[in-house]
């Protein structure tokens, strides 16, 4: 099986691809930018692994999908966000539905019309959050879009049956990683919030954050094994059962 890996530069897209490819698939990643491009090609050289640069809001990018040769596509890319939603401004959070939302309906559609096209049977896995399912002050925005993209995926496995598209899907719910995107995201809270406010959470990040994503790994493994049409995964296991203690106590 060969694998389009879309967000596999670093943390859990890029981990999960190595180990697929000692597991024997074929993977292709892609990254944001040429200079990736060229890192990403010279630590997977000793792998055999094609990378290529795609935008995913560049449409000439896209065009590339079409142009490649796989049987499963990850959409595994985000853009991480936290503020107020009093002090946000409306580009900052177009920006974050245009990555986190609107690129992944168009993958979806484009990944959809290339599998019926060559009138193959293919798997679509999708990238979303646990924090879709609790709220946090400062991470609305993030966790919103999150949420719409879950919603998406489920409606759209539905309509994959309806159709009769030739589709199983993969949807990856996933919690607090070591991977340095939820630093990333604390990095624009520390404009407005508190040093002590930030720094609490930094520390809940350090303590709850799961180092190693084998788990991962091995619940994609069985879900590319699978003939399952719709499949989803939930990990870390612990933040998973705690969200949903935490959604019954307080929503």
């Amino acid at each position: 099986m060969r694998i389009l890996i879309i967000g596999g530069t670093s943390g859990i897209g890029f981990s999960v691809a190595t180990g697929l490819r000692k597991r024997g698939y074929e993977v292709i990643l892609t990254t944001h930018t040429f200079e990736e491009k060229e890192v990403l090609t010279e630590k997977v050289k000793d792998l055999n692994i094609d990378v290529y640069k795609m935008d995913v809001l560049d449409d000439n990018d896209l065009k590339l999908i079409n142009r490649l040769s796989f049987d499963c596509i990850w959409v595994n890319h985000a853009l991480g966000f936290s503020t107020a939603i009093m002090h946000s401004n409306l580009y900052e959070v177009k920006e974050v539905y245009d990555v986190n939302v609107f690129s992944y309906i168009k993958l979806l559609k484009i990944a959809t019309n290339y599998f019926c096209d060559k009138n193959k049977k293919g798997k679509i896995i999708v990238t979303s959050s646990l924090s879709s399912l609790c709220n946090i002050d400062h991470f609305g925005i993030y966790a919103s879009s999150k949420s719409a993209l879950s919603e998406i995926c489920y409606t759209f496995s539905k309509e994959c049956k309806i159709y009769n598209y030739p589709i199983s899907f993969i949807l990856l719910e996933l919690g607090t990683y070591r991977t340095g995107f939820n630093q990333l995201i604390l990095n624009y809270a520390e404009n407005e919030c508190s040093k002590k406010y930030v720094n609490r959470l930094k520390l809940i990040f350090k303590i709850i954050e799961k180092k190693k994503f084998n788990d991962v790994e091995n619940e994609i493994y069985r879900a590319l094994n699978s003939d399952k049409r719709w499949i989803l995964i939930r990990k870390p296991f612990l933040q998973s059962f705690f969200i949903k203690i935490y959604t019954i106590i307080f929503r």
